[in-house]
């Protein structure tokens, strides 16, 4: 039936990824996706929220009856289709009144602190961060090096840019500006061979770095971290996730191609550059400090949320530690 390979695909699909592309469409905050249960007929998506505010959410969803078909945006594609020989299946969902009224209530009780231990699926989502954390601190040692090299070839850098761009150039505003200056360079440049651009082509590869780099910790550690219970952390733990997810997406937004240069600065490299020439390079120089600093604050606080969490074992931490200070004393 239908009905069962549904249920089988859903409860053998990583949950995380269905609650990723719930927030990148702005619903269900504060809900977790607990797990996928078969009734009679019927395919039970259990879920749990950090309050009655939550809860609503849905409710009014619901009520607007718009839950179904973005559920149905989520859960379907046309891969799943193809594999099921369906060439189309509508999901319709089903919240009754008196099982929101118990929710509600619950969720406006005194709350009391959950122990990890307790949920398995947070706990295995811990686990797998714990271990993904081990990369991370690779990952920003090398971030950290590739910064230095950039950091040394600056001057170089603008210099091929002058030689690229106009005289009377006053502003690049975006990424997209800068790499449509470049191309245009490397088209005339069959004809003018001594045009340089090692060091232009080297800030692009480094560019492209930290969004592949940003876009792995936006998967491997901002979404996974939805799906941890608020009622398993402290409140420095909230804080902690909250600061991860805001560096991580506020960087995102930063690497986009139509991202605002002029409004990245960072403290120490626009020091770097001359006033002068400050809405030309100043934007694009600084996009690489700000990520780097960014990248590393991430591990840190990845650091600081792990550890709090009793269930890690000591010799899980200490390997890690361990880990952490061989690589950066490499």
């Amino acid at each position: 039936m239908l009905m069962d390979q549904l249920y089988e695909h859903f409860t053998s699909s990583d949950i995380v990824k269905y609650r990723a592309a719930l927030d990148k469409k702005g619903l269900f905050k504060g809900t977790y996706l607990e797990r996928f249960e078969k009734g009679v007929l019927l395919i039970i998506l259990a879920v749990g929220f950090d309050d009655v505010d939550n809860l609503d959410a849905i409710w009014r969803l619901q009520n607007k009856k718009m839950l179904g078909t973005h559920l149905t945006d989520v859960l379907l594609n046309h891969a799943l289709l193809k594999k099921l020989g369906a060439t189309k299946i509508l999901l319709s969902t089903r919240l009754f009144e008196d099982e929101y009224t118990a929710c509600s209530e619950e969720l406006t009780k005194h709350k009391k602190a959950i122990d990890l231990a307790s949920k398995e699926k947070d706990l295995e989502i811990v686990r797998k961060m714990n271990k993904y954390r081990i990369k991370l601190s690779s990952d920003v040692q090398e971030i950290r090096d590739i910064e230095n090299d950039m950091e040394l070839k600056l001057g170089a850098f603008i210099q091929e840019m002058k030689g690229i761009l106009d005289k009377d150039q006053e502003i690049i505003k975006t990424y997209k500006d800068f790499e449509t200056y470049v191309k245009i360079a490397k088209g005339m440049r069959n004809h003018h061979k001594k045009m340089k651009m090692e060091a232009v082509d080297f800030y692009m590869s480094v560019v492209k770095k930290w969004k592949e780099y940003f876009a792995e910790i936006d998967t491997s550690l901002c979404y996974p971290l939805l799906q941890i219970h608020k009622a398993c952390e402290n409140e420095n733990q909230q804080k902690l996730k909250s600061s991860i997810r805001t560096l991580c997406q506020d960087t995102l937004l930063k690497l986009r191609n139509d991202a605002d240069l002029q409004t990245i600065i960072h403290p120490t490299w626009q020091a770097k550059v001359l006033p002068r020439e400050k809405k030309l390079f100043c934007g694009l120089v600084c996009l690489i400090a700000v990520a780097a600093d960014a990248a590393v604050d991430i591990s840190y606080a990845l650091d600081e949320y792990l550890s709090a969490f009793s269930v890690i074992s000591l010799a899980e931490q200490y390997d890690i530690q361990m880990l952490g200070y061989g690589i950066i004393n490499s």
